[in-house]
């Protein structure tokens, strides 16, 4: 009986230690990849020339995935200046993120604001 107990005792903390060390494993790698995310998007989405010309401002809000290919694809874009919506689709459309390992089909949100200075 006693013999029993200690097993149980053994696999309920195995258990226990197993669980946590790969929820703790999947949070870490969850956080690398949008911070390499974003980074990228970043340095690639510049301000427009022709909104720069017009001397408009304005923040994008964009809610996005990542395919299997790389490629961004956009499920959501809001801002009030529809010129700040199409630069920021192009610009988008065009960013490979090939190198990032990105979980596909994971739901990506940021803003992006335009402002002279």
């Amino acid at each position: 009986m006693k013999a029993i107990n200690i097993t149980r005792t053994l696999f309920v903390i195995a258990g226990m230690i197993l669980f946590t060390s790969t929820t703790l494993w999947a949070g870490n790698t969850a956080k690398a990849p949008a911070k390499a995310l974003r980074s990228v998007i970043s340095e690639s989405v510049k301000f427009p020339e022709t909104i720069n010309k017009d001397d408009l401002t304005g923040t994008v809000e964009v809610v996005f995935s990542v395919n299997e290919k790389g490629k961004i694809e956009i499920s959501r874009i809001k801002s009030e200046n529809q010129q700040i919506i199409d630069a920021v689709t192009k610009q988008l459309g065009e960013l490979s993120c090939n190198g990032l390992n990105c979980p596909t089909y994971q739901q990506y949100r940021i803003e992006i604001t335009f402002k002279l200075v």
